[in-house]
């Protein structure tokens, strides 16, 4: 008996999930609508669906900026590699039908609106992620703080002056969440440690079982 009580001791003590993942936090409930907002317009691509509230986004790869004489400038969601460190220009953009995304806006870049940062947690906005070296970056927006008070589709570009010299584009995801974490899945040390802890279970049971018999036949 104290064998089984500390198994599964073991077991529910081991964490479920990584802490400060999205999915501790919000439920995904759509599948993923993929967009490519290209870097030739400031309206980059608008969602077919309609959003609310909270949205993951999954943002990745980059496009090239003109900036003469150096026309091969590449930029991601967050910052402009070989040009600047991060700032309003070139940055992922966000607005919306009811707010249409323009030139010269760097107030309406994506960051005003993020709230959490996957793998950091909630954060204050504007937030600006730390460099990604793989051009990848996962968080949530809140579109309150957009002004959007009703489901809307939903633009997305880069944060430009002129478009004309630009080429590539952004691949984004992007779930409608609903505050409340996903059900736990365990991770594989997880698992692996709880078929360990039923293993010693099973193995301290057949133990018991054979000194039980041998007592009983004697």
């Amino acid at each position: 008996m104290r064998v089984l009580i500390g198994a599964l001791a073991l077991f529910f003590a081991v964490p479920a999930v990584a802490a400060n993942n999205i999915s501790d936090f919000y439920t995904r409930v759509s599948s993923g609508e993929n967009l490519a907002p290209v870097f030739t317009n400031p309206i980059g691509a608008t969602s077919v669906r309609q959003y609310s509230v909270f949205v993951e986004i999954y943002a990745r790869g980059r496009g090239s900026i003109g900036i003469p004489p150096n026309y091969d400038w590449l930029s991601d969601a967050f910052y402009t590699y070989g040009y600047d460190n991060g700032g309003d220009y070139y940055d992922l953009s966000l607005g919306t039908t009811a707010t249409p995304l323009q030139a010269y806006r760097p107030d309406q870049t994506v960051t005003r609106a993020i709230v959490f940062a996957n793998g950091v947690g909630p954060v204050a906005s504007p937030y600006r992620p730390a460099a990604a070296g793989n051009y990848e970056y996962r968080f949530v927006i809140d579109l309150a703080k957009v002004g959007v008070v009703a489901p809307i589709a939903l633009q997305f570009g880069v944060t430009e002056g002129q478009y004309s010299d630009n080429q590539g584009n952004y691949d984004l995801t992007i779930w409608q969440l609903s505050p409340g974490a996903m059900a736990a899945t365990p991770e594989p040390g997880a698992w692996l440690m709880m078929i360990m802890g039923m293993a010693s279970v099973g193995a301290a049971v057949r133990r018991r079982d054979r000194i039980a018999g041998t007592a009983t036949s004697s």
